[in-house]
């Protein structure tokens, strides 16, 4: 009888072993497994174009993660160098808005599920563990982070140092309260990052006008489980730690 072997090569064994990892990305990330956009795209969700946002779960649709790339661009292109007279010589572009989605980030085992204080350090170490540690965009400080759980229902913004001084904690609570009624499961999540970009770079561009949500007569947003019609968040602010302007958004 004849007997066959078949061998395979480890180069093609390790290529099926990364695609099946890529294909079934963790829903549950750790702030230190978190991919790179700019180094990792595919892992990313982002089909090996390098990007400012990273959606490994596929929160967004490709044609909206693809028109809010266009978006943070716009703000790194059209906005003045925030750095020193000197790195801007050789630095044309200004501040860099990155976007990190999850389905859900990972906690310390005796985490409080109900205690809103942990919820917003622990969102506030992921994002910025990505923004000075692992992601580092730019060169001054000038990069800005916006993080979103969708389990935990939590959006997080983190700035650096030279970030903060234009983007501020009053303009991060404001923001979040005009745009809180896209976050939650359903909603139209691009919508409000959409949202959060132009904010953002209308405050970089120094012509941001304080105003109160005021949603169009026309939108009709699907309601969340245990929201109230009319979408209300509970919002938390957190102060200027390590550096950065910390914003928490949970829906009721």
């Amino acid at each position: 009888m004849t007997r066959w072997l078949l061998l395979i090569p480890a180069t093609v064994l390790a290529f099926v072993t990364m695609a099946t990892a890529q294909s079934h990305p963790p829903e549950i990330w750790s702030k230190d497994e978190y991919p790179n956009p700019q180094k990792k795209p595919s892992e990313c969700g982002r089909n090996n174009k390098i990007s400012y946002i990273c959606d490994p779960n596929k929160l967004l649709e490709p044609k909206e993660a693809a028109a809010l790339d266009i978006l943070i661009d716009d703000i790194r292109n059209h906005t003045k160098c925030p750095c020193s007279a000197y790195a801007c010589r050789h630095k044309r572009q200004g501040f860099i808005v990155s976007i990190a989605l999850a389905e859900g980030m990972q906690r310390p085992d005796d985490t409080d599920d109900d205690d809103e204080l942990k919820l917003l350090n622990d969102a506030g170490s992921f994002a910025s563990h990505l923004r000075g540690n692992s992601w580092k965009f730019g060169n001054c400080m000038e990069s800005v982070v916006i993080f979103y759980s969708l389990r935990d229902n939590v959006v997080f913004t983190s700035t650096g140092q030279t970030a903060m001084i234009h983007l501020t904690n009053k303009h991060i609570v404001q923001i979040s309260e005009n745009t809180r009624r896209y976050f939650g499961k359903g909603r139209p999540l691009y919508k409000g990052l959409e949202k959060m970009l132009k904010e953002y770079r209308s405050v970089f561009k120094n012509s941001y006008g304080y105003r109160q949500a005021n949603p169009s007569q026309h939108e009709h947003l699907p309601a969340t489980p245990g929201a109230s019609r009319s979408g209300a968040s509970r919002l938390i602010a957190g102060s200027a730690i390590l550096m950065a302007t910390k914003f928490v958004m949970r829906l009721l």
